[in-house]
Formats: structure tokens, sequence, C-alpha cells
């Protein structure tokens, strides 16, 4: 009986500390944004709207992810972490980013064509 409430009191332990759903889409930036994180989480800092493993966009409450330039964060639904990829092809991320702030790379890179300066 000891072994089977100590394990009840980490199933509550960690359903508390990690939330998460699966959506259609994410919040917009802004006042949607912080009335849904506000919602489902302690912080807007713990509110991400991420692409997991299998491209499905899920709503997680986790501490954040400092991202260096060039990256934008993803979701492991193995194993419940945020982690980051560099940005596809065609795409950047200036200088670094918090993983709440975004949920791809934000900027799209231009065709040189080795005319002008």
């Amino acid at each position: 009986m000891k072994s089977l409430l100590v394990l009840v009191g980490i199933y509550i332990h960690v359903a508390e500390s990690v939330f998460k759903s699966y959506v259609d889409q994410c919040p917009l930036q802004g006042k949607e944004r912080i009335f849904r994180s506000s919602s489902v989480c302690q912080s807007l800092q713990q509110y991400h709207c991420l692409y997991d493993d299998d491209l499905h966009l899920a709503e997680i409450c986790q501490t954040f992810k400092q991202l260096p330039p060039g990256n934008y964060p993803r979701y492991s639904s193995f194993g419940d972490d945020i982690y980051y990829d560099p940005c596809p092809a065609g795409l950047y991320q200036m200088g670094p980013a918090k993983s709440y702030e975004i949920t791809n790379c934000l900027f799209t890179k231009s065709h040189c064509t080795s005319e002008g300066k």
C-alpha cells in the first residue's frame, strides 16, 4: 500500500507541472495569447504553442528555453521536453529568442542576385 501512495504522489506532481493539449491553431499574440496562457499555465513565460515531432500543434506549460539565433522551438512528445531545430531552408530567425516567444522562424531569406551592393 505504501508504494501505491508514492506512485499517486508522483503522478499528481507531474500533472501539476506540465499541461499538454493538441490544438488546430495557436492563439495570436496580444490579448488572445495572454488570456489563453493565464487559463492553462501559471505564467505567460510557461505557455508554449509548438509543433511536436509529428507536426501537430501542442499547447504545453513548461519552463522556457533560450534559443540560439537561427533556431526555432519544437516539442518532443516522447521526451516531454522543449528542444530546438535549425530554421528550415529559406527562413531565418535573427538574434536569440525565448521558446515561448515564437512558434516558427519568422523571417524569409532574400534571394541575392549578386547585383548591386
